[in-house]
């Protein structure tokens, strides 16, 4: 439901008790990422605001924020830094957001 930006559906879900950090089998990435991922805005809001990790990251050692530069999209990037995700943050090849981002 988040990769594909059914807002209605990971509210009912979120409601019903499902778990932020659920992760894709092969991916290794969580609802807030794939949402992420996918340029869905109010999803995002609503999975940080449901407690989602700001901090988690996928197979690659990707965070939140590093998909949310990679997608080029500044509002995603702008509210993940308002809500505290660590601009130093490193992925498994050693690279940070900045790095991404260049």
């Amino acid at each position: 439901a988040a990769t594909n930006g059914h807002t209605r559906v990971v509210r009912l879900l979120l409601d019903k008790g499902a778990n932020t950090e659920s992760r894709a089998a092969f991916t290794l990435m969580t609802p807030l990422a794939r949402g992420i991922a996918n340029g869905h805005a109010d999803i995002v809001d609503m999975l940080l605001e449901r407690g989602a990790n700001i901090e988690a990251t996928d197979r690659d050692g990707k965070t939140p924020l590093c998909l949310a530069v990679e997608q080029g999209n500044p509002m995603l990037v702008k509210g993940l830094l308002e809500k505290g995700a660590q601009v130093k943050a490193r992925i498994h090849n050693g690279k940070t957001p900045l790095h991404l981002a260049a």
